[in-house]
């Protein structure tokens, strides 16, 4: 769950077969209730999208275009969005995704 917290560097994909791919810092705030994702180069709060965990169906692994490196690739895949990530080492991927995923379910079992 500190993996979440403190955020890491991915390659977002964008969703478009025209935009390509770009440096993203992703992270869960506190209350790890989102995944929060921005420009690297934007201040903290500028241009900063999110996905609610609970909208949250799907972690995948996958390699996601023909230009993402497969065993580096992980998709966050929630109601109404995906969040396409590429990261740099295959261990920083399933470390990630691992954590995600017992994210979620430690969530859902919370709602049961």
């Amino acid at each position: 769950i500190k993996l979440l917290k403190d955020g890491a560097v991915f390659r977002k994909h964008a969703s478009s077969a025209f935009g390509g791919a770009h440096r993203r810092r992703v992270w869960c705030p506190p209350q790890l209730d989102r995944i929060k994702w921005r420009p690297l180069n934007k201040k903290p709060q500028s241009q900063e999208k999110t996905i609610l965990v609970d909208d949250i169906k799907e972690i995948t692994t996958n390699r996601i275009r023909k230009d993402g490196i497969e065993d580096r690739c992980f998709s966050i895949i929630a109601t109404g969005k995906r969040l396409d990530l590429e990261a740099d080492s295959k261990a920083l991927r399933d470390q990630w995704v691992q954590a995600l995923r017992y994210l979620l379910a430690r969530r859902k079992k919370r709602q049961a």
